[in-house]
Order: C-alpha cells, then sequence, then structure tokens
C-alpha cells in the first residue's frame, strides 16, 4: 500500500479507551500495526458533554472524529473496529469519509432500534442504582458518569429515535465489512447482523459468535481476535498483491 496502515478502535455507548483493557494493545502488536484509541467527548478522561444527544448523534461523532484523525495528522489507510455504538460510527464514518478506510470490522453494532434494545436498555436503567452498575462505570467515567448515562439512555429510550435506523448509510459503505454479535446479546438480534450484510456494497463476513453477550471480544476474546487479525491480514496482504502486480 502507498500509505502506512493504522487501526482506530472506537469503544461502546458506556465505553472508554480503558474499558477496552488490553484488547486493542494485542491486536496492534500481534499484527505489528499501530493502533489509535480514544475516548470520546463525555467519556473515560475526555471533556464533559456540552449538548444533549440528537437522532444525528452517530453523524455528529463521525465528523468528531475526522476532525481529530486530521488535527493528530493520523493520514493513513485505516481499519476502524468499533464496538456497539463505535461500530455504528465506524460504518457511518466510511460513508463520510471513504477515501482511507481500508476495512471494518463491527462487534455487535446497531443499525436499527429493536424491542430488545430498548428492553435492555431498560433493565441496564433498573441495575444503575439498585446493582452498582453506576458505581462501576464511575470508575471509568468519574464526575461525568451520571450525565453520560442520562444522556445514553434518553436518547435510545426516546420516542423520537424508536424509527432511527442506518439502513441509507449502510448502502453506501463499499469497503468489505467483518461483523460480529454475541449469540446472547442483551441489545439487539441477528437481525442486526443480517441488515449489515444486505445492505452494505463491500464484501461483507457475518459471525455470529457463541455463548457471547453484547461484549464477545471480552466473553470470547481469542475467538474474536482470531476473526480480526485473519481480516485484517487478508486485506493487507490482499492489498500487497495488488500494488506488486502493478508495471510502469
Amino acid at each position: 500500500m502507498d500509505k502506512e496502515v493504522c487501526l482506530v478502535f472506537l469503544h461502546d455507548g458506556l465505553g472508554s479507551l480503558k474499558q477496552w483493557s488490553d484488547f486493542p494493545y494485542k491486536i496492534s502488536s500481534e499484527l505489528k500495526i499501530p493502533a489509535f484509541v480514544y475516548d470520546r467527548v463525555g467519556h473515560g478522561e475526555s471533556d464533559d458533554l456540552i449538548m444533549r444527544r440528537s437522532n444525528n448523534f452517530f453523524h455528529r461523532e463521525a465528523e468528531n472524529l475526522n476532525r481529530l484523525l486530521k488535527k493528530l495528522q493520523i493520514n493513513c489507510n485505516i481499519f476502524l473496529i468499533g464496538s456497539s455504538d463505535g461500530g455504528t460510527i465506524a460504518l457511518i464514518y466510511s460513508v463520510l469519509f471513504p477515501e482511507n478506510v481500508k476495512g471494518i470490522v463491527t462487534i455487535a453494532a446497531h443499525t436499527f432500534v429493536e424491542e430488545k434494545t430498548i428492553s435492555g436498555i431498560l433493565e441496564l436503567k433498573e441495575k444503575y442504582t439498585k446493582y452498582s452498575v453506576g458505581n462501576y462505570l464511575k470508575k471509568f467515567h468519574g464526575e461525568k458518569t451520571d450525565t453520560l448515562f442520562k444522556s445514553w439512555t434518553n436518547l435510545w429510550l426516546s420516542r423520537k429515535f424508536r424509527e432511527w435506523n442506518i439502513f441509507k448509510d449502510l448502502k453506501k459503505v463499499k469497503c468489505d465489512v467483518l461483523a460480529l454479535q454475541g449469540d446472547n446479546d442483551e441489545y439487539g438480534t441477528k437481525a442486526q447482523l443480517k441488515s449489515i450484510k444486505e445492505n452494505v456494497k463491500g464484501r461483507c463476513t457475518i459471525k455470529l459468535v457463541k455463548d457471547a453477550n453484547h461484549f464477545p471480544h471480552i466473553k470470547k476474546e481469542e475467538e474474536v481476535s482470531v476473526l480480526i487479525k485473519k481480516f485484517i491480514d487478508n486485506k493487507i496482504t490482499g492489498f500487497n498483491k495488488r500494488s506488486s502486480s502493478v508495471r510502469y
């Protein structure tokens, strides 16, 4: 490839850089590809949220990522690896800024709102205070936790958000995609995978990871890591073969 390659990791809706643990590091070191991992605004050690989330939240976050990569002068070919909301942002980013995106890995990405999504968030909302979920999240987000949780749940549970989907965006995704999801996902069914497979223009491989929840990269880390590394390694090998076949 003409440019260097970089992995960009996008955390979930209540996630942060620290909540990835050493997962990005392991993928990066084994593939020998540098990785960029960051906290979105309102998460982890980033700045506080300054506005309410609206239906264009995911598109706005894709635009924020583009501004951040430009500011940091990360101008390489990128593979986006996104968990949950991060997977959704990755798909949208590839539509808005397709130039350097060479592949996408989604882990339990949302493409539309299901009843299971709503029921799962309602259950989590109940556990937030009753079962100390809030205290757990405060380890990562500190004083921003309550604002973050309220903002996230209010968006997903809003009646205006019930009809939200990214089907039109999916039809414009031209790069190859590896879409993963746990078979016991608390927030979505395999219909999410199906919607990605049936709509994206690039080659798409879907995998329902057995005995895994909304975070299969935690529950089944080794299996998920192998799938991701194989996907990216095959893409890079393909690029290099095509490049070496060019004659001037």
